[in-house]
């Protein structure tokens, strides 16, 4: 049985101000009207407990967000943040279920710090990046299938340790994102079940709160649109989406080896706008992905039409769906970003889908400066729709 959301259709929109919603939907509905709202407008909180700007010495550094900070988030007009972890700074044996609580410490006063300032929060498993993860995540990923039960068991340990101490914290204001961005290849089958066990061990340890699921592929559209929804009622399903990389990742050093030398890519494109930049690209494969990316005709419009397979898959499952994460690298030229989150966050709205940006203070930031001095992006919020200058 797949959850049935009213509030999808017309009774509680994404977009709707959390107050303006009704404390609760009817029970058949699942997830909480007010809770659905929340998600509306959001914001990445990427390098402050997953990677950090000064690496490992500046994890959960109090100073790097402060409550000067969450006010502003949301006298801007933010809702909710999304607050990834990495799990190699908060389990601490490798058998699974052994919290960290030095750093588990941080965490609740953040908790803390970000309700008071009336921020929802999407506490996010964010299994990718730094050293401290790599083993970790093999508890998931291990090709050879040697380990898999052995880690499978010790992920769900590890969740049902976290989900434990955090169900004494309010439902109504934080929730649970248990993987981010799967990737088991086109083994689909696989990560369902897995994220099946993971979901059944988070609700029985907190019955109340609102579980985040995704699809396999980086938790792509394409992903989402091949796993069915679990039988549990208080669920919301997200994905990312940061198509296409050839704009929204040129001049990362990181990645795919083609980013670092893409440069000057214009959006919205064609075959014949790309012309004038092919020759500023001096690798030769480089050069071919900027061409290719050319015939794609990136515009609006298609956009669009890729927002509405997510919002297609969320009616036709009867299920909530929630953009978690999309942006735009500053590598890019900045008249172009903002009008690529412009059309996207567009797109988005439309469609009745709440959103969450990548990021607040990293690479894809929104806002300008250092800690103490910072200042939000005036394009990239105009970008996102906030007309209010923040206090």
């Amino acid at each position: 049985m797949s959850l049935v959301l009213a509030a999808l259709s017309c009774d509680v929109p994404f977009g709707a101000e959390p107050q303006d919603a009704a404390a609760a939907v009817q029970p058949a509905t699942g997830v909480p009207a007010q809770r659905v709202a929340l998600l509306a407008r959001g914001v990445n909180l990427s390098h402050w407990y997953w990677s950090p700007v000064n690496g490992v010495k500046g994890f959960a550094n109090p100073t790097w967000f402060t409550k000067d900070d969450a006010a502003t988030l949301k006298s801007l007009g933010i809702t909710h943040v999304r607050l990834p972890i990495d799990p190699g700074q908060f389990f601490t044996n490798k058998l699974g279920g052994k919290l960290n609580l030095g750093n588990i410490k941080k965490l609740d006063a953040t908790l803390d710090m970000l309700k008071e300032a009336g921020l929802a929060v999407v506490l996010d498993l964010h299994a990718l990046g730094t050293p401290n993860e790599a083993e970790y995540e093999k508890k998931l990923k291990d090709p050879t299938q040697k380990y898999t039960q052995e880690r499978e068991k010790a992920f769900v340990k590890d969740w049902e340790s976290l989900a434990d101490h955090l169900s004494s914290r309010s439902p109504d204001s934080l929730f649970l994102e248990l993987l981010n961005e799967p990737i088991f290849d086109e083994d689909n089958k696989r990560w369902e079940a897995i994220q099946l066990k993971l979901a059944t061990a988070v609700r029985a340890k907190a019955p109340s709160h609102t579980l985040i699921l995704t699809g396999n592929d980086w938790s792509s559209i394409h992903g989402l649109k091949l796993i069915k929804p679990i039988d549990d009622k208080n669920v919301i399903y997200t994905f990312h989406f940061y198509e296409p990389y050839t704009f929204t990742h040129q001049s990362a050093t990181w990645g795919s080896a083609n980013w670092k030398f893409l440069k000057d890519i214009p959006y919205p494109c064609d075959a014949e706008i790309i012309k004038a930049v092919l020759p500023g690209i001096k690798d030769d494969s480089a050069r071919g992905e900027a061409k290719w990316y050319g015939g794609q005709n990136w515009n609006a419009a298609k956009i669009e039409d890729r927002v509405k397979g997510a919002a297609e898959w969320s009616k036709a499952n009867g299920t909530v769906v929630w953009c978690g994460e999309f942006g735009v690298y500053r590598g890019a030229p900045e008249k172009y970003r903002t009008l690529w989150l412009a059309d996207f966050r567009t797109a988005l709205d439309k469609n009745k889908i709440g959103w969450c940006m990548w990021d607040w203070g990293g690479t894809f930031g929104m806002i300008n400066g250092e800690p103490g001095a910072r200042q939000v992006d005036a394009g990239t919020a105009k970008a996102l729709g906030f007309t209010t200058a923040p206090k």
